[in-house]
């Protein structure tokens, strides 16, 4: 499948804004993995999808070629819905906690399962070990296209009085919205 190169531009320009703004480093083929997710969701509704402890049974369960594939799916669905859309997940039954926790340990088994010579083992690897990393560049991504939008600023803002997200701080302080501590004062 051909994949839209402006959306690809946009959403490498993105993550790479993301990571210099969280001073989060990844390999080259790790970013380049975090943009092809991102643009292949932008390019069609992703289908719905199991919930993901049947993704990981269904895996666990699955010769060896279609538990990579169903760990990796399982993997990309948590970075993409806890990066993206983790307001989302607040009115579930499982939070992003869970989502962390799932979608680093099927990337592991990605890694594990494809084995040391292959040359994408490490990038799913660092993917695994870095989930947290990821989800917050997703996030940062999500924050700068939302905040695009004057009603999603409200959005992003309503987030940080409920959660006081450093994330969600850092976002509006960029965008002019509130003063940090860090901040100097007006004179």
């Amino acid at each position: 499948m051909q994949r839209n190169p402006n959306l690809q531009e946009f959403f490498f320009e993105a993550i790479a804004q993301a990571m210099l703004a969280q001073g989060v480093e990844l390999s080259k083929l790790s970013a380049h993995y975090l943009t092809r997710l991102l643009a292949s969701r932008g390019e069609r509704i992703a289908p719905s999808v199991e919930t993901l402890a049947e993704l990981h049974l269904h895996a666990a369960q699955a010769p060896k070629q279609e538990a990579i594939r169903l760990y990796r799916n399982l993997g990309d669905h948590a970075l993409y819905t806890g990066g993206f859309f983790p307001q989302s997940l607040e009115s579930k039954a499982v939070g992003l906690d869970y989502y962390r926790s799932m979608g680093g340990a099927a990337y592991g088994q990605v890694a594990n399962l494809t084995g040391a010579r292959d040359p994408f083992s490490q990038m799913f690897a660092e993917l695994a070990k870095r989930f947290q990393d990821c989800l917050l560049l997703l996030s940062d991504v999500s924050n700068a296209a939302r905040a695009a939008s004057t009603g999603d600023l409200m959005a992003l803002y309503e987030e940080w009085l409920r959660t006081r997200s450093r994330h969600a701080e850092r976002r509006l302080a960029e965008l002019g919205m509130i003063q940090t501590s860090a901040d100097p004062l007006p004179t």
